[in-house]
């Protein structure tokens, strides 16, 4: 038997690893003491992180149920049809999105597609709302103000400041 976790925990630690090995290559700017690839490699250090204790979390829940319990026969888990229904959306959404954003542009697309998945999600629609806007106006912010990283307007390039 085989926790979900540990496969998890696995695949989580390995792409955080190969993410942080990745940006060690990225050209360095001149005349600062960081380059392009910090970000990444903190980021991918702390999907490792998490990775590695998501594996340890399943070992645990091994090691107590006796080596049943909570494990799984294969490495595709039964889910329910919502479930199902659910994934297929998130991952066509991070398509759709990576498809059309330079074309319809970040603000017009975030905004509708997440709006649209936490109500799919099963959360209150004003909380949907006001998440969907929230989190849009943020990453917008942070894009700006500190990472200096234009997002794409695309269809609202008339009016970008």
């Amino acid at each position: 038997m085989f926790s979900k976790d540990i496969l998890t925990g696995v695949i989580l630690s390995g792409a955080g690893v190969w993410t942080a090995w990745e940006a060690r290559d990225f050209p360095s700017l001149a005349g600062m003491k960081f380059g392009p690839g910090l970000f990444p490699t903190i980021a991918g250090s702390g999907l490792a992180i998490c990775g590695l204790l998501v594996l340890l979390t399943g070992i645990l829940s091994m090691v107590r149920s006796g080596g049943s319990g909570q494990a799984s026969f294969g490495l595709m888990p039964r889910l329910s049809p919502k479930a199902w229904i659910n994934s297929i959306c998130l991952v066509l959404g991070v398509i759709l999105f990576a498809a059309f954003l330079d074309t319809v542009g970040f603000h017009l697309l975030a905004l509708p597609l997440m709006l649209g998945l936490l109500l799919l999600f099963g959360i209150n629609w004003w909380k949907s709302v006001l998440l969907a806007l929230g989190v849009t106006m943020l990453v917008h912010f942070l894009f700006y103000s500190f990472l200096h990283v234009p997002l794409p307007w695309g269809l609202l390039e008339p009016i970008a400041w």
